[in-house]
């Protein structure tokens, strides 16, 4: 007889993100994905195709009942114990942060969306260009970014920094050694406060 988990507190033990990690590393695939609300994950395999309907907002009243239906479809596809499965979910979580870590320090992001203000400014002498530091989040606290601009996003960068707004652009996120840089900056801007 298989066990199955029906304690509400288990059940919200459960976060969005430490599931998706799960299901990733055990084949499943996004299919669609509404964010805030809702993804629904995939997995074709011997028999009939799975779906699992994943809530990826803990307030939803009905987010435990939808986390014990995806743990009773993982345990039909995998034919395992619920009990082991939300285990392995939870063991895993260490695991997962450390590689998310480790993969962090060592590679890029491409379409890295950054805002922050500006700390400092440098102007390139040789080219018409300038850097600038920016103190924006990533991950999980507060990082200095270098970006380098053309003339005009310079310009706007000195004025933001004067006015202490906050800039936003995209672009190439980098760790280079112990610092960050944000490769083919695009779409600079100002944020004005009304």
């Amino acid at each position: 007889m298989k066990a199955t988990i029906r304690d509400r507190e288990a059940l919200l033990s459960i976060r969005p993100l430490d599931l998706v990690a799960y299901l990733r590393a055990n084949h499943w695939h996004e299919s669609e994905h509404h964010e805030g609300r809702y993804a629904i994950w995939l997995r074709n395999g011997q028999g009939e195709p799975a779906e699992i309907l994943l809530p990826l907002n803990r307030e939803y009243r009905d987010y435990a009942t939808r986390i014990a239906e995806a743990l009773q479809t993982l345990a039909a596809v995998e034919e395992r114990n619920q009990v082991d499965i939300l285990h392995d979910i939870h063991l895993a979580i260490p695991i997962i942060k450390e590689a998310a870590f480790a993969l962090r320090e060592s590679s890029s992001r491409e379409d890295f969306h950054l805002e922050g203000y500006v700390v400092k400014l440098e102007k390139l002498s040789h080219i018409s260009r300038g850097r600038i530091t920016v103190n924006g989040l990533i991950d999980d606290g507060f990082r200095y970014v270098l970006v380098e601009l053309d003339e005009h996003d310079y310009w706007q960068a000195t004025n933001a920094h004067r006015d202490r707004l906050l800039v936003r652009c995209d672009g190439e996120l980098i760790r280079e050694g112990r610092q960050y840089v944000l490769r083919n900056a695009r779409l600079f801007e100002v944020v004005r406060q009304d």
